[in-house]
């Protein structure tokens, strides 16, 4: 945890390997010229050697100087057939330089990855259940399975049934069900005909409607609601098309993560180098801007780059403020950590961090306190119920 600099760099699409070193050599001679504290020489690692697990399988993973920079060159896979759940590859082609902007500051990697193909195979015989649910909640999770759900839902006439205030759904509102049977792999979809919901004595259960339940890895039971008539959803239900489409859903369909080339993806962590013994705000401030500064050559070398900063600097491009920002981030920190190192030393344990080692760490802990509980304040709460895709 601490103030930390995201960035994306991607090259042009009609860059050669070449441009793209010489443009990186640019970038490593403009850093040399800042005060950072190093800048490593150029290297390029093809094949296993750009692996970080090859390396740590053969027992090199002290002696390798980039090997926290081959851990970071993976690209995550994400399959839409399998949401909530992800992948990665290493790339087969790496070339990257490396600067230590401050003391205390995370080292800065800078590179370009080329990564094969990727094909995730179909399942028939998943074990384990897919998270359909998660498609539900936030909008920007999962955005490609989101997509394959609305797609299964609108061809089949679905609409997810919402929530009790409880956030479960309360099967027992329900009369009793017509099974029609269970299938996709392992039986982990279902289909029957509901009766509706209680209303009354007098008015006793609503008109039926059709059920498809998927098992889900996490909230169990998924509940999809046919919202034709009880004789439509049958007749969707036996057609060998709806059971061919759920059986996708539940084992997935092969899909190709494309060949790639040109990508980098990193951060950097520059909280740490706020330490009053390494030289507090100033030395801070230089690694922090230092870091921003390589990034924003990049992009006037013709890289295209994306940038989150969690200090905000990168928007805007107040000092002030950034030195206001990690002194807050110092004295949240500094209390957490205190409340996690009195918790875990009830349980007979000791934790270690960067903030701990610091000279006014007590004063930063005691201070923190109130920090934290805004911390806590401003966490969103989630709601009762969920919308529709």
């Amino acid at each position: 945890m601490g103030l930390t600099i995201h960035y994306t760099i991607n090259a042009p699409a009609n860059w050669t390997p070449e441009t793209i070193r010489t443009k990186l050599e640019a970038a490593r001679q403009f850093a040399k010229g800042l005060p950072v504290v190093s800048v490593s020489e150029m290297a390029e690692f093809d094949g296993p050697e750009a692996d970080f697990q090859h390396i740590r399988d053969t027992g090199r993973e002290e002696q390798d100087d980039f090997f926290w920079a081959k851990i970071q060159s993976q690209r995550h896979l994400l399959n839409p057939w399998m949401p909530g759940c992800f992948g990665s590859q290493s790339p087969n082609r790496l070339i990257l330089f490396s600067v230590l902007p401050a003391e205390g500051c995370e080292q800065m990697n800078i590179g370009s990855c080329s990564y094969p193909q990727h094909v995730w195979p179909a399942s028939a015989d998943r074990m384990s259940r897919p998270a359909w649910s998660q498609v539900f909640g936030d909008r920007n999770h999962d955005p490609e399975s989101r997509k394959v759900m609305r797609a299964f839902m609108r061809r089949w006439n679905l609409t997810k049934l919402a929530r009790s205030r409880k956030g479960v759904f309360r099967s027992d509102r329900f009369g009793g069900s017509k099974g029609l049977g269970y299938f996709a792999p392992y039986g982990k979809a279902s289909a029957g005909i509901q009766r509706g919901r209680y209303r009354s004595h007098r008015r006793g259960y609503a008109g039926e409607f059709g059920l498809v339940i998927f098992e889900d890895q996490m909230e169990g039971e998924l509940y999809l609601k046919h919202r034709g008539t009880a004789e439509e959803a049958e007749a969707v239900f036996a057609n060998p098309e709806f059971r061919a489409d759920v059986n996708r859903m539940i084992g997935g369909e092969d899909f190709l993560t494309p060949a790639a080339s040109g990508r980098w993806s990193s951060f950097c962590k520059t909280q740490y180098a706020n330490d009053p013994e390494l030289g507090g705000t100033a030395n801070f401030i230089k690694g922090h801007l230092s870091v921003l500064a390589i990034l924003e050559h990049l992009q006037k070398l013709g890289f295209d780059v994306k940038v989150r900063d969690e200090s905000d600097f990168w928007k805007n491009r107040n000092v002030e403020a950034l030195a206001k920002t990690v002194g807050e981030w110092d004295t949240g920190l500094a209390a957490m950590f205190g409340a996690i190192k009195d918790a875990a030393g009830g349980q007979g344990m000791t934790v270690e961090s960067p903030m701990s080692g610091r000279s006014d760490f007590e004063q930063l802990e005691m201070k923190g306190q109130g920090q934290i509980a805004k911390w806590v304040k401003a966490m969103p709460t989630p709601s009762a119920g969920e919308p529709h895709v």
